[in-house]
């Protein structure tokens, strides 16, 4: 009987990240947990919520440029349809509803936390994500990782046999 996959979230600025290969000392690690994704053969699940169609909205070429280029929006959407390496997660209410709590739990320990972030957490949560994958350095703290329940780290990929370092 095959076990669960695991599924590992990845924050939409991991996603900006590697669609702009940028920063480059990112791009070993990013590549890393694609490649265990891809050969992983549905054992290892990368997610991000679809909430990362907005915020991945153009890359960083069109932004130096000021000018919206049709064939690197194409180049996003081929991401984001592409199932073989990360997959969309829809927000519904219960999604939704524990983003609110997590909100609401952030502020008592006088932290803020945005809307899509939230949703983020909690659709990873929701989701029995075994890891979130995030560069936001407000998220990186520890507080929310008690908030939230979730492993909270930046993307390295788990298995050490693709000369990647595994998960502290």
């Amino acid at each position: 009987m095959p076990s669960d996959p695991l599924f590992r979230y990845w924050d939409a600025c991991c996603v900006t990240s590697y669609i702009n290969e940028e920063p480059p000392e990112r791009m070993p690690h990013l590549d890393g947990v694609v490649e265990e994704v891809r050969l992983s053969k549905g054992t290892v699940l990368l997610l991000t919520s679809t909430v990362s169609i907005v915020e991945v909205a153009f890359s960083i070429e069109e932004q130096k440029r000021r000018r919206l280029l049709p064939e690197e929006e194409k180049r996003i959407d081929e991401l984001m349809a592409d199932t073989t390496t990360i997959r969309l997660a829809e927000p519904h209410e219960l999604i939704m509803k524990l983003a609110r709590v997590f909100i609401r739990e952030a502020m008592t320990i006088e932290f803020s936390l945005k809307a899509a972030d939230a949703i983020h957490l909690a659709t990873a949560k929701h989701l029995g994500a075994t890891e979130f994958n995030t560069y936001d350095t407000k998220l990186l703290n520890p507080e929310y990782q008690r908030i939230t329940g979730l492993i909270i780290r930046e993307p390295k990929a788990i298995q050490p046999s693709l000369g990647l370092p595994g998960p502290e």
